[in-house]
C-alpha cells in the first residue's frame, strides 16, 4: 500500500486481460439487453401519444405498465416531445395593439409619479365554467413536437355558471355568482353597484378588460 490503495488482486488482472482481448477495451459498456429495453418503451411510449395526443402522463403509465419516471424521461429527453396547454384568448383588432400599448405607457408613467397607484387600482375578470367540463384549460395537454394549433368547440347549451372577481393590492372582491345562464349588460352593471363598488375603497380606479359581459 506505498500508494494508499490496494493492489489488484490475480482476479482482476485476468479479468482485465480478458477484457482487453475480448473488447479492445478496458472502459465499461453499457448493457445491450437494457438500451433495446429503453428503445422499445419509447416506441411504445411514442405510439400511445401519436394515438392520443391529449392522453395524461399517468394513464400511459398504468395502460403500459411502465413507470411514471421512465415516461417522464421518455418524453423530455429522447422523443422531445412538448405538452402545449389550451389558453382562452380573445380576437385582437388591429387596433388593439395601439391601445394596449398607450395603456401600459399610461400606467407606467402614473406609477413614476405616484409609487403607490396601483394600490388604487382594482383588477377583474369573469369566466364561464361548464358543468360538462367541455374545456377544461387547466389539465389539458396536448402532446406534440410541434404546436398543433387546436381549435376546441364549445357545444351550445350545456348547463354553465358564470363567475366574476376583483383583486386589489390587500383583498379578494368576490368571486360572485350571477344566476342567469347569459349575463345582459343590465346584470352586469347592477352587480357592479350592488355589489363589487361598495367595497371599493373612494377614488379606487376599477380595471376590467373590455370584453362583453361577464367575460
Amino acid at each position: 500500500m506505498q500508494y494508499g490503495r490496494q493492489p489488484p488482486t490475480r482476479k482482476n488482472i485476468r479479468f482485465w486481460d480478458n477484457k482487453l482481448r475480448t473488447t479492445g477495451s478496458l472502459l465499461r459498456v453499457k448493457s445491450p439487453g437494457k438500451t433495446r429495453t429503453s428503445e422499445e418503451n419509447d416506441g411504445r411510449i411514442r405510439e400511445a401519444f401519436q394515438r392520443s395526443p391529449r392522453k395524461s402522463i399517468r394513464a400511459v403509465c398504468l395502460k403500459l405498465q411502465i413507470p411514471l419516471s421512465t415516461v417522464h424521461g421518455a418524453l423530455h429527453k429522447r422523443l422531445r416531445l412538448t405538452a402545449y396547454k389550451i389558453q382562452m384568448i380573445h380576437a385582437l383588432k388591429p387596433s388593439d395593439q395601439v391601445a394596449r400599448t398607450n395603456f401600459a405607457v399610461d400606467l407606467l408613467e402614473r406609477i413614476d409619479a405616484s409609487p403607490d397607484f396601483l394600490c388604487q387600482v382594482g383588477f377583474s375578470d369573469g369566466a364561464t365554467f361548464r358543468v360538462s367540463g367541455a374545456v377544461n384549460r387547466y389539465n389539458c395537454r396536448i402532446w406534440g413536437s410541434q404546436n398543433p394549433y387546436v381549435t376546441c368547440e364549445l357545444e351550445r347549451g350545456n348547463p354553465n355558471k358564470n363567475v366574476w372577481a376583483g383583486l386589489m393590492h390587500d383583498k379578494l372582491i368576490g368571486p360572485f355568482f350571477f344566476s342567469e345562464k347569459t349575463v345582459a349588460g343590465r346584470s352586469y352593471l347592477d352587480m357592479l353597484e350592488l355589489y363589487a363598488l361598495p367595497q371599493l375603497p373612494p377614488q379606487t380606479i376599477l380595471q376590467q378588460d373590455g370584453a362583453p359581459p361577464p367575460c
